[in-house]
């Protein structure tokens, strides 16, 4: 039987069509949404750090608090196993282009076979090892976040104590003058009013906090029941953050969205690499090539500047929340000093009851909005900080 082409023509054409139909797959997984990354050997989450094996097994730092989430969370896990598979993908389709020897390629369809499929797989599975990169920041984030959420709940907590602590002094003081003739009834019951109140508050605040503490233990994926102890005793300030121009210059270069969308026009220049030397400049195929090359150029202009605007915004963000943060932190102090001066006055026979309810109420919300805005600015300056490395987001759950 006479064929068309040549024994080593036919088999280049069969070789060929078997690494494109194997590279399929690889493609789909190459999608920036369905791609991810491979990250260190996860632990058992029985296991954790050095430095957390120092720390007793009811105790939490926010490290720990990461470490949990990224050994327990299933969704990770199916990422990792996904990009495992790109992986062998990859060196399937690579085994496959092997046996295309290099004076078999003499039209367009078996180069592409050879070279293209080949760096297709390849960049297939360095973006799913990217999005695994991503999802992993984003879960960290996510962490931190509702560790710190925690922490602010306990604090309110402790701010809606002292309140309790200070109705049942005042309502004491009001006691001991009742007895001795120097206070009428009504200054008794309006402290005990404002007690019941204090207490109402307090029952919010452990609730808050219960729900707080819920929610961290469902997103690391231990058991809901369990306490910690927090080895952070109160809410830090943050301050210090990089400045904004090395922040950009930082993120423009780190950043995973620029990397998957750098990799694009990667795959897309060899592509266009291999058309100009098989085929006609000209053609179809060629036209669309240099078409995907502009697009994938234009997409990486559009992902900096994004880039740059997260950067700005999230920088803008924690000076609006530190400039407010002052304020509220001299208010605060006037409010304490207000409070002080009213039970003294109080004490004296010079101020009633509801006067001394009244300061000790502006300087409840007082400390509350203080140590509200102390979150925020913490969480400010995460954002910021993360920015640097993933596109601005909420932590995923």
């Amino acid at each position: 039987m006479n064929f068309p082409y040549s024994k080593q023509k036919w088999m280049a054409l069969t070789i060929a069509a078997m690494v494109m139909t194997s590279s399929g797959g690889v493609a789909f997984a190459a999608t920036p949404q369905e791609a991810k990354p491979e990250v260190k050997q996860e632990q058992p989450a029985s296991q954790v750090s050095k430095q957390d094996k120092k720390i007793a097994d009811n105790q939490l730092t926010v490290e720990k608090a990461i470490e949990l989430t990224l050994a327990n969370n299933t969704s990770l896990k199916k990422q990792k196993l996904e990009t495992a598979a790109a992986d062998i993908t990859s060196d399937q389709v690579e085994f496959g282009s092997n046996k295309i020897k290099s004076d078999w390629v003499q039209d367009l369809g078996t180069a592409q076979a050879k070279y293209v499929q080949t760096m297709r797989a390849e960049i297939g599975a360095q973006l799913s090892k990217l999005s695994v990169e991503l999802s992993e920041g984003q879960y960290k984030l996510g962490a931190e976040k509702a560790y710190y959420d925690l922490l602010h709940a306990q604090d309110e907590l402790n701010l809606k104590k002292l309140s309790f602590d200070r109705s049942e002094s005042q309502l004491k003081i009001a006691n001991a003058a009742f007895d001795v003739g120097t206070r009428a009834k009504t200054e008794v019951l309006q402290a005990e009013a404002g007690l019941a109140q204090a207490k109402a508050a307090l029952t919010q605040a452990e609730i808050e906090a219960e729900t707080a503490r819920l929610n961290l233990n469902k997103f690391m994926g231990v058991d809901l029941n369990k306490k910690w102890e927090l080895l952070t005793n109160s809410t830090n300030i943050k301050t210090d953050v990089i400045a904004l121009q090395p922040a950009i210059d930082k993120a423009l270069k780190e950043r995973l969205d620029v990397k998957q969308a750098e990799q694009q026009v990667v795959l897309a220049e060899k592509e266009l690499k291999v058309i100009d030397e098989y085929a006609t400049m000209y053609g179809f195929a060629a036209r669309l090539a240099k078409n995907k090359m502009e697009q994938v150029k234009l997409d990486v202009e559009q992902t900096k500047e994004q880039v740059k605007v997260d950067l700005m915004q999230a920088h803008y963000q924690v000076d609006s929340v530190k400039n407010a943060l002052d304020a509220l932190k001299k208010g605060k102090e006037a409010a304490e000093e207000n409070y002080r001066l009213s039970k003294l006055r109080f004490e004296n026979g010079l101020a009633t009851a509801i006067e001394v309810m009244g300061a000790g109420e502006e300087l409840s919300k007082s400390e509350s909005s203080y140590q509200q805005r102390v979150h925020q600015l913490n969480l400010a300056v995460m954002q910021f900080e993360n920015a640097i490395y993933l596109p601005v987001s909420g932590g995923g759950h």
